[in-house]
Formats: C-alpha cells, sequence, structure tokens
C-alpha cells in the first residue's frame, strides 16, 4: 500500500456543541452552537447537513429557527418551567468517497444543577461510509425536580466528535465490547461510569441510560463492564411468572435454620465458595458464636430452575455466548454504619460460579445516580427511599436479588420492593425474577444502546 493510500485523514473536533443559559425571572434562554474545522481533501467531505427540533415538552419552545452552515449550527431554545425539556436532531452527512469513522467523543457536565443535557445515537467506532447520513439526539432538559431558581445562572456543554479515515474494509463496532462501551465514560447524568470500588470495573447508572441489548431476540439491559471484560446484563422485564427463591422444607440442613421458610443460601456444600475461591462446606449462622453449620445438599430452587430449566429454553446462539463466571453471594448486613465499601466486602465473602444468577443489592445500588443512595441501610432508612430515583433497574413490583439478608435468619433474602427500596423477606415468597448473566469478553457490539436501537451481539 502506497504512503498516499496510508495517510489517516483526522478530523480534530468535527462538531462542538456550546450550550450557553442565561436565566431571566422564571425562563432560561438555551442557544446551542455546533462548529468545528477539518481538513478537506477532494474526498473528504462531512457537514451537517439538517437540525430539527421534537419532542417539545411543556413550555418549551424554539427561539428562532435553527440554522447551520458547513460545521457549525446554531438553534436557541427556551425552557420556562421544570420539565421543559425539547429534543434536537442533528444530521451529519458524508458526501466523500472516503468512509469515516468515529474515533471518540466526550460529553462535559452541564455544571447547572437545574438542567440535563443528553446524547443519544452516538457510539465510538462506528462508521460513516461514503454517501452515508448518520443522525444523533441532544436533549436539553429543565429537570422537574428542581424547586428553586438554580445558583449558577450560566451553564456550558460541549461534545467533541474525532473522526479519521476508515480503513478499506472496516465494519462498524469491530473492538470487543470492552473497549467499545469504556471509550465513552461519563462522570454525570445517565451512562457509564469507573467503579470506585471495584478497579477496572464500570457500571451503567442513571434513570434510562443506552445500555439496551438485544439477547436471546428479547431486551435486556448491560449492567456492568467487568475486569476480565465480560458484561453483566440483566433481562429488562421479570420472567412472566413469580417465583420463590428457595421452597419451603426442601433443604433441611443445619444452616438453614427455618426450613419452613427456605433458604438464603444461593449454592450448596458443593458449590459454595469463600472469597478465595476455595470451596467451603460449612457456614456460621450465628456469629455470635461463630459456629459452623454444613450447607445444605441442593442448590437454592430458584438457582436449579435458572440453570436448568430456563437455561435450556434460551436459543443455542444465545447459549453460546454465555461466559460461566463468579457471582458474589455473601451475606450482607443490615445495619446503622453500613457503607458501599462495606457492602460491596460482605458480598465478596461468598462465591458461586455458573451460568444465570441474579443481581446482588450493590448493583441495584451502583445503578442510581441519587447521592443519597449510599448503601443497603440507606436505601431503606433513608427519607423518601432514594435509591429508585433516576435508576434503570427500577420497577413498579417486587422482585428478588442474589443477597442473603443475615446468618441469624438464614430464610431471609434481600429483594426490590415495588417501592424501590432494598427489603428482606423470607425465601419461599413468590417475587418477580429477573435473569442475570455474564457476556463472554470476545463479543463484538453493533448498534447505539437505546431503546430504539440497542446493542445486537455480532
Amino acid at each position: 500500500m502506497s504512503k498516499s493510500k496510508k495517510r489517516n485523514i483526522i478530523i480534530g473536533s468535527l462538531c462542538a456543541i456550546v450550550l450557553l443559559m442565561a436565566v431571566g425571572y422564571a425562563a432560561f434562554q438555551t442557544v446551542l452552537n455546533i462548529e468545528g474545522t477539518s481538513n478537506i481533501t477532494s474526498s473528504w467531505d462531512i457537514k451537517i447537513t439538517n437540525v430539527t427540533s421534537k419532542n417539545i415538552k411543556g413550555t418549551a419552545s424554539n427561539n428562532g429557527d435553527p440554522v447551520w452552515e458547513n460545521l457549525s449550527a446554531t438553534f436557541k431554545t427556551n425552557l420556562q418551567a421544570p420539565g421543559d425539556s425539547i429534543e434536537y436532531d442533528i444530521t451529519v452527512t458524508n458526501n466523500g468517497n472516503l468512509n469515516a469513522k468515529l474515533d471518540k467523543y466526550k460529553l462535559t457536565d452541564t455544571n447547572n444543577e437545574a438542567i440535563k443535557f443528553t446524547q443519544t445515537g452516538l457510539t465510538n467506532g462506528e462508521v460513516l461510509t461514503a454517501g452515508s447520513t448518520k443522525t444523533f439526539t441532544v436533549k436539553v432538559e429543565y429537570l422537574s425536580t428542581t424547586s428553586e431558581q438554580p445558583s449558577k445562572v450560566t451553564s456550558s456543554l460541549t461534545i467533541t466528535l474525532d473522526y479519521s479515515q476508515a480503513e478499506n474494509g472496516y465494519t462498524p463496532g469491530e473492538q470487543v465490547a470492552s473497549e467499545q462501551l469504556t471509550s465513552n465514560l461519563v462522570t454525570s447524568g445517565d451512562g457509564l461510569y469507573e467503579d470506585t470500588y471495584e478497579p477496572g470495573r464500570y457500571v451503567y447508572k442513571g434513570a434510562n441510560p443506552n445500555n439496551y441489548i438485544t439477547f436471546n431476540n428479547e431486551e435486556w439491559r448491560i449492567i456492568s463492564v467487568e475486569a476480565d471484560g465480560t458484561l453483566k446484563i440483566i433481562k429488562n422485564d421479570k420472567l412472566p411468572t413469580n417465583m420463590f427463591f428457595d421452597e419451603s422444607n426442601v433443604r433441611n440442613e443445619e444452616y438453614c435454620s427455618y426450613p419452613a421458610y427456605g433458604c438464603n443460601v444461593w449454592g450448596n456444600k458443593n458449590t459454595m465458595l469463600n472469597s478465595m475461591g476455595n470451596n467451603i462446606e460449612e457456614m456460621a449462622n450465628d456469629l455470635s458464636t461463630g459456629e459452623k453449620h454444613p450447607l445444605p445438599q441442593k442448590e437454592a430452587t430458584l438457582n436449579t430452575y435458572l440453570n436448568t430449566t430456563y437455561y435450556n429454553s434460551l436459543a443455542a446462539n444465545a447459549k453460546s455466548k454465555i461466559d460461566s463466571h463468579l457471582f458474589y453471594v455473601g451475606v450482607v448486613l443490615n445495619q446503622s454504619g453500613q457503607t458501599l465499601d462495606i457492602d460491596s466486602n460482605q458480598e465478596k465473602a461468598n462465591m458461586w460460579n455458573g451460568k444465570i444468577g441474579l443481581i446482588s443489592v450493590t448493583d441495584y445500588i451502583k445503578s442510581s445516580t441519587n447521592t443519597a443512595c449510599t448503601d443497603v441501610y440507606a436505601s431503606y432508612n433513608e427519607t423518601g427511599f432514594p435509591c429508585k430515583t433516576d435508576n434503570y433497574l427500577y420497577e413498579n413490583y417486587d422482585w428478588w436479588t442474589i443477597s442473603p439478608y443475615s446468618y441469624t435468619t438464614s430464610h431471609a433474602v434481600w429483594h426490590i420492593s415495588s417501592n424501590g427500596y432494598l427489603y428482606r423477606n423470607g425465601a419461599n415468597n413468590f417475587f418477580g425474577v429477573r435473569p442475570t448473566l455474564y457476556l463472554k469478553s470476545d463479543i463484538i457490539l453493533s448498534g447505539a444502546g437505546d431503546k430504539n436501537n440497542p446493542y445486537v451481539i455480532k
């Protein structure tokens, strides 16, 4: 290949969106500027070709028609009351004869507690082929939770896109999923965050992040990108029939001290592991004495169902993408002074390796962006049950986690209530079931991750 054919045309800051707001008595005026520069050749021609508004809610309105020229577009928005929002579709067209790959984009914070900006439709690594168009959406929202005029009256938003010439034969999404997803991290709003409690791990947070994924021809959500490159995913709705975590009077060994109510341990004496990954056959159900008792011979009833009947119902190509993985199944205590770090360490005290499980209590806590959702204890004891706020995992029904509630009440399991807080109940109760599993680290994704264009496993 000649040197000329190897050239890589980098477009720095293809689009920079800067949003400035001026607050009057009860009104915000928002100005969004999209501008950029490029090194243009006869065969490289990428430009903004359209900007349109849509989904206007409340008293939001356009303050003049959007205008654009080359790589610059400008539009103004009036937001007058909490709950107002408006979306803008921005179309980029590749009029040249070179395919262009989106290398990276970065979305900055609003620095304004009352205004939220979100972007959908862009995915790092995607290709804008010659002659094609790409439309992404920017949403401007005056948060409905705002109760008073914000202290900061100006704010700015910048979204920066970097394109380069795609190699011959390049197809979108050729990065493995973990690399693709982690190139697009956020520090506020909905999106993928670094998990500060587990190095190398990343978690989706917020009311509706772009973490939709199609699996088994069904709608699932990505919970996290694990340090080993696997993706932890959860079915976006419960199974048709509520089920018990564990059937009454089935596991009667000494650890299960209340067999009439079921047992809270997920595994059995052959499958339960300690934090070092070594098999354990006994566990204490009375921390005051430390005396250990034999674990049951059988695994939890729900464990057995998910890894036999449910697993066998999956399509063959779906089964092939599942990684047999460690699930943290340690007892998480409910006591004042708990922190998320303590919760996480308690979960990790015991593990189970398998294909299908459930979420842990910290999965649920970490998925909320509400700063009051700090730990298991706060989820129930803080006013308003904060963990259901800005949490895509919250659903208006009761459903199981995999986490035991305590040792001394060895029948009690944490579940997520219809009110959005974590609570414990006997394992023999009938609650919703949302299967959770890990996808292999070598999968490749296409799509944008939003509900209308979910990630798809190639």
